[in-house]
């Protein structure tokens, strides 16, 4: 397996690099505020092509490959930039990517790539700490409206998404639902206990 940079990739890593380093320069973080991250940054990198590189061009992707991402992951550390790439692009993109009807990649992974939305992963919860499949929280049906019904622990930038995809336990597994983040009974906690 060859994990020398390509062109491309030696491009895209010098692109980010200056662009972390010229456009928002550490105290410039000062200014996410109550947000966490820069608006103007994710923006910014949507215009790159940068939240959109892992997926399939048919969703508006660029196709890139593991090592694209793992450029784009290094280059956001180098420059401590604190956008929602790993929990929107990462995750929650890659799991729609991989799990999502045709009608969710259409609707989700363009909006996605292009910096329109921010979606949070909920999958954590209190005192699940290596039992990735143990999920207490459970769908059920309640008349014509499913319901989910439990707690997640650690939703990174959950109050800031638009969407958040919760995994519940559904008749004999676990299932991934898109949830919008300002629906009914959703309820957010800022406090660490």
């Amino acid at each position: 397996m060859n994990l020398n940079l390509s062109e491309d990739q030696l491009a895209l890593q010098e692109t980010l690099r200056r662009f972390a380093a010229k456009e928002f320069p550490f105290a410039k973080r000062r200014e996410a505020g109550d947000q966490g991250y820069l608006s103007q940054a994710w923006q910014q990198l949507a215009e790159l092509g940068v939240l959109a590189m892992p997926y399939e061009e048919i969703y508006g992707g660029l196709g890139g490959s593991a090592l694209d991402t793992m450029v784009v992951m290094e280059e956001l550390g180098r420059g401590l930039m604190n956008e929602p790439y790993l929990g929107t692009v990462i995750l929650c993109g890659g799991l729609i990517s991989s799990l999502g009807s045709p009608v969710q990649k259409e609707a989700l992974l363009p909006a996605i790539g292009s910096g329109e939305i921010v979606l949070a992963l909920a999958h954590q919860e209190d005192g699940k700490k290596f039992d990735e499949m143990r999920v207490t929280t459970i769908a059920h049906s309640d008349g014509d409206a499913l319901v989910l019904d439990g707690g997640k622990a650690q939703v990174l930038f959950g109050a800031q998404s638009q969407k958040i995809l919760v995994s519940a336990m559904e008749g004999d597994g676990v299932s991934l639902f898109v949830v919008d983040a300002d629906a009914t009974g959703m309820i957010w906690y800022d406090q660490v206990m």
